[in-house]
């Protein structure tokens, strides 16, 4: 998530130079998406997700690999997926871990927002509980 820091970073380097408004607009947008919750639950499924199909890639391209090899790494890609489909609350609990670390340099949510009562905060809830079922329909349609 060192990643996500850096951005953070940038973000508060970008604050303090001459911005056009619509510029500046961007910036808070950004900044409201870096800071949310939902991005460092998304980059932390999207980083074992895409460092499992890494490993497994080089693995395929390495010209010694047979059809034995190949056919057992994506076997075990497929299982990993599985595995981290399962896993939902570990992942939860890591982007926790990391949302509260980077909270120190710039403040950030450390869980998904507590549902209210407002109109426009009942229709944002519901696309964060939606947003949920995407990630794990996106993981099931990885693994068929």
């Amino acid at each position: 998530m060192n990643d996500l820091q850096l951005i953070k970073h940038a973000i508060i380097k970008c604050r303090k130079l001459n911005l056009s408004s619509e510029c500046k607009t961007e910036l808070q947008g950004i900044e409201q998406y870096i800071r949310s919750f939902k991005c460092v639950v998304m980059a932390t499924i999207w980083l074992k997700i895409l460092v499992a199909i890494d490993y497994r890639n080089k693995v395929l391209q390495t010209r010694e690999a047979t059809l034995d090899v190949e056919v057992d790494n994506i076997e075990s890609l497929l299982v990993e997926l599985k595995d981290l489909r399962d896993k939902w609350d570990v992942l939860l609990a890591e982007a926790k871990t990391t949302a509260t670390a980077m909270s120190s340099d710039l403040p950030s949510e450390t869980e998904f927002p507590e549902k209210t009562k407002n109109g426009r905060e009942r229709f944002l809830m519901k696309f964060r509980i939606s947003h949920k079922k995407r990630v794990h329909m996106l993981l099931k349609a990885i693994l068929k």
